[in-house]
């Protein structure tokens, strides 16, 4: 709410308005213009609904006459005095700076029209690549939210309004792939983190507006109001997130209202307690934002601005909502149409930062490949010409099928740590860890695991070095072919074990106990079945179980 000392004579009838458009070199007056042609447009979010980031520009419309000098391309500050002046207060009234971006005759040439927008007008428009690469440079380089939005600002040549935001302390890093870059897209990407929306105010400097519940402003005099049968509910929940198919973070509860900041790039190289911080702050900042959408019509009170909390007493229930949009027309009777929507219960996919920025590589989203597909994958590296994964890094890993031309891991749940069937030809791999599941290293050519647990393995050669069978649990093993240097065991129960030794010493079997239907040695040209209770091996006599 603007604080201005005439304020309640927004609200007398009767009273005269002295109007000023000022360009510096010039200006002119109610003489000059349209009886009330003026009209001021203004926009906290485009479609009206809640939607944290939005920024748009304010536009001021006019006619005036056709001998006026051309006026396109000037800045007009537009001003207001209360007449007569002994019942004014000594200060005018100010509506804002705006530029005029078209000055268009009438269709009868009686008149023009004059188009006007604020600053925004041109920084949402800008291309800011280059100040984008200057205040990060490189991948090392990172600034805190408050640097950066002080260096954008110094750039595009507008004043800040003084405010400290929810997260300026957060910090931020460069996103690699960013071609181009718009002021729309930081302005988004900045008042979305910060729980808050942005325009110019009546002082041409650039307001970050925060929604605040107490203290409504009633409205004494309305001509109509529309309002919904519902209030919304309140935000409980804060969701941040790359993209749609990313689960993120996410603080609060299922209460109410969840809020989903999504596809924000300055969220993408945040550590995960930044981010968590981040959301926690955002939470907060809206927990109370509660409204019923309306639309009303009311004597037109410019010190009400966008984003002020505001109340109207109807006949059957008092209505408390927020300006989300707001039209004021007229020059002596000044109109003020106020409009806010929203749904009960919001869905999803409009609580997303309008920003798209292409080829970022901060989060991959999907990657598609001559030999690997996946549906999500955050990697060091990804060689998918030879399928390979050097390294990969999670706190929680859960991939519903990773297929490739020469692998297939069916289930990969790192929860339970478990594999349930690898089958490959061919698969290297230099790391895979999370937290609970390490596999130290896979080599397929060799047959090689370090760690493995699984419920199924299929593979066409399993090759390894020590088999410990304290760590082998399974009903059967059936394998062509085995070939181990040593099998350690305190119990083997097997229907048949055959040995092969063409010379001594060269295999070692090493048990604690047999239990066998039958015994069989090799008597260096074909197997001799044993009946007897005890056999002799290099000279050491041996008992049979049970004799």
């Amino acid at each position: 709410m603007i604080n201005y000392a005439g304020r309640s004579l927004f609200a007398r009838d009767g009273m005269k308005k002295s109007f000023t458009f000022d360009w510096g070199t010039g200006n002119m007056g109610n003489s000059s213009i349209v009886k009330d042609s003026f009209v001021l447009s203004e926009k906290l979010t485009s479609n009206g609904k809640f939607k944290l980031g939005d920024c748009n520009a304010a536009q001021m419309e006019l006619q005036i006459g056709y001998g006026t000098i051309p006026l396109e391309g000037k800045t007009i500050t537009v001003s207001m005095q209360f007449l007569p002046p002994s019942e004014a207060p000594p200060a005018a009234f100010t509506f804002g700076k705006y530029n005029v971006v078209s000055d268009v005759p009438t269709a009868d040439r009686r008149f023009r029209k004059i188009t006007a927008y604020d600053d925004l007008y041109y920084i949402l428009k800008m291309d800011v690549t280059d100040w984008y690469d200057t205040i990060l440079p490189d991948d090392d380089t990172v600034v805190t939210i408050k640097q950066f939005r002080d260096s954008f600002f110094s750039y595009v040549g507008v004043t800040q309004k003084t405010q400290t935001l929810i997260n300026d302390t957060r910090t931020v890093g460069r996103v690699d792939g960013i071609k181009q870059l718009s002021g729309k897209q930081v302005l988004n990407a900045l008042c979305e983190v910060n729980a808050c929306f942005g325009h110019i105010d009546r002082e041409g400097e650039f307001a970050y507006v925060y929604l605040l519940s107490s203290n409504p402003d009633p409205v004494q005099k309305y001509s109509g109001v529309k309002y919904e049968d519902f209030t919304t509910s309140a935000y409980t929940k804060v969701i941040i997130r790359s993209d749609k198919n990313d689960m993120g973070v996410s603080v609060g509860t299922d209460a109410g209202n969840a809020y989903v900041i999504s596809g924000n790039f300055l969220t993408y190289k945040m550590s995960w307690e930044d981010l968590t911080a981040t959301a926690t702050a955002v939470k907060n900042a809206i927990a109370g934002i509660t409204y019923e959408p309306a639309q009303i019509e009311t004597k037109g009170d410019p010190c009400r601005e966008i984003g002020d909390c505001i109340t109207v007493a109807t006949k059957y229930k008092t209505v408390t909502t927020y300006i989300m949009q707001r039209k004021i027309k007229g020059v002596q009777w000044l109109k003020d149409s106020i409009i806010s929507k929203g749904e009960k219960n919001q869905q999803d996919n409009i609580n997303s930062t309008s920003a798209k920025i292409n080829e970022i590589s901060g989060r991959i989203n999907e990657i598609k490949a001559d030999l690997v597909t996946a549906t999500t994958v955050l990697a060091d590296e990804i060689e998918a010409a030879e399928a390979r994964i050097n390294t990969i890094e999670a706190n929680y890993i859960s991939a519903a099928t990773v297929a490739a031309t020469y692998a297939t891991i069916t289930d990969l749940n790192s929860a339970t740590a478990r594999i349930g069937t690898i089958e490959a030809n061919y698969i290297t791999a230099g790391s895979v860890a999370a937290n609970y599941a390490t596999i130290s290293s896979l080599d397929a050519v060799n047959g090689r695991v370090g760690t493995l647990e699984s419920t199924a393995i299929t593979t066409g050669n399993l090759s390894a070095q020590s088999i410990s069978g304290g760590q082998i649990n399974s009903g059967t093993i059936d394998t062509a072919r085995l070939n181990v240097g040593t099998i350690a065991a305190q119990t083997v129960t097997l229907n048949n074990i055959c040995g092969a030794l063409s010379a001594p010493g060269q295999g070692t079997i090493t048990i604690g106990t047999v239990r066998a239907s039958s015994y069989q040695y090799y008597t260096g040209q074909g197997y001799t079945s044993l009946s007897i209770k005890t056999f002799t091996v290099s000279g050491t006599t041996y008992h049979c179980l049970g004799y």
